[in-house]
């Protein structure tokens, strides 16, 4: 008669196993960007570590540039354009006609950050007005808005302002902003917040424009403060400065403080001991007897040190847990449940410790290990 030799539970079971293991693996590598990605999109009219404290937007139609100085608008000879009809009020435009500017929006921002704070993440959300013909092609492919530095101290706010008004801005370096299905756009500016605190700045202000080619034409209308249609999270890390030690005064000039007396010195040995008065003590000097010839080595002139520049700081990396996000700790007791879960199914052997009842060869086998005996 055959023997047949089961061992469908025990893969059944391994494979149970490794499924759970690779659901482990997925929840270590998926959490934490679930958690970044909730860190990084604001909801807008939220704000949390930068407020909106001026805003406005300059028309391509409002332009002066090309008219007479007693003609140009905004004279008492020619009033300026009213605002379109297609663009709400409290709202910020960006529009494109053909590859072309048309319209262009500005934002400042204020931090709730001291001067020199390490810049984790800045990042700010926009919602689309949801007036009728407010926005024309806002969701199509070549759509493109970015978001600019603007390299001007003071400029001045308005709605369809002249168009020679609107502010410099710098358009290296710009950030592309990202649509979700829900009209909510989403622009990454850590590298502007840590340009803007890393140079002492506790403000700055970004340009919206478009950056398309012809013959592309689009209108984005976002809503400004008034509507709460913006909002803000700036996460930063306090200062350092000093010789590697935080700093705990806001400008950063607290610190340890190195005699320079003693920086790249050792202490001199008293003439009395038997060597010159200037010759120092360093870690592995031996004494030496008077008159005993110097090693070679010894007599090669001391390079001279570079004096450290005074109060001159350096940054200390902040620390990898500081910066992990919160919902990447939410996600640790779950997978160490799964792991204990895993290891009391597999048991101590890495084996399935029940595998259901053993019959034929398998059951004679585990009755021979277990009593020595072939009954």
């Amino acid at each position: 008669m055959p023997v047949e030799i089961t061992l469908t539970g025990r893969f059944t079971t391994r494979r149970a196993a490794a499924a759970v293991v690779a659901l482990g693996v997925a929840f270590l590598f998926i959490g934490p960007a679930v958690a970044l990605a909730a860190v990084s999109s604001p909801e807008p009219g939220t704000t949390s570590g930068a407020t909106v404290t001026q805003t406005g937007w300059w028309w391509k139609s409002n332009d002066s540039s090309q008219a007479p100085e007693e003609l140009r608008p905004g004279t008492d000879a020619v009033p300026p354009p009213p605002p379109p009809k297609n663009v709400p009020e409290d709202t910020l435009p960006v529009a494109a006609q053909f590859g072309e500017p048309d319209k262009m929006s500005a934002i400042q921002f204020d931090f709730d950050a001291e001067p020199g704070a390490v810049v984790s993440s800045f990042v700010v959300s926009l919602r689309e007005n949801k007036d009728q013909g407010a926005n024309m092609n806002a969701d199509a492919k070549d759509t493109t808005v970015v978001a600019c530095e603007v390299t001007e101290a003071y400029w001045t706010d308005g709605e369809a302002a002249n168009w020679q008004a609107r502010p410099d801005y710098d358009d290296i370096g710009c950030q592309e902003g990202t649509r979700d299905a829900n009209g909510v756009w989403t622009f990454d500016l850590t590298t502007f917040a840590m340009d803007w605190l890393g140079q002492g700045q506790t403000s700055g202000a970004i340009a919206l424009v478009e950056d398309v080619d012809q013959p592309t034409s689009f209108q984005v209308v976002y809503d400004g403060p008034a509507k709460d249609g913006i909002g803000t999270s700036l996460q930063t890390m306090p200062a350092t400065t000093g010789t590697g030690v935080a700093g705990t005064g806001s400008s950063g000039d607290a610190g340890v403080e190195v005699s320079s007396a003693t920086v790249g010195s050792a202490p001199a040995v008293p003439a009395s001991d038997g060597l010159p008065a200037s010759a120092p003590i360093g870690m592995g000097a031996l004494p030496q007897a008077v008159g005993a010839p110097t090693a070679a080595s010894a007599q090669l002139p001391a390079q001279p040190q570079q004096p450290q520049a005074a109060g001159q700081p350096f940054l200390i990396a902040p620390s990898a847990i500081e910066v992990v996000p919160t919902g990447v700790w939410v996600l640790v007791p779950a997978v160490l449940g799964m792991a204990y879960l895993m290891m009391l199914a597999l048991g101590p052997a890495g084996e399935p410790s029940v595998l259901g009842a053993r019959r034929g060869v398998s059951k004679a086998l585990e009755r021979l290990r277990s009593t020595g005996t072939k009954s």
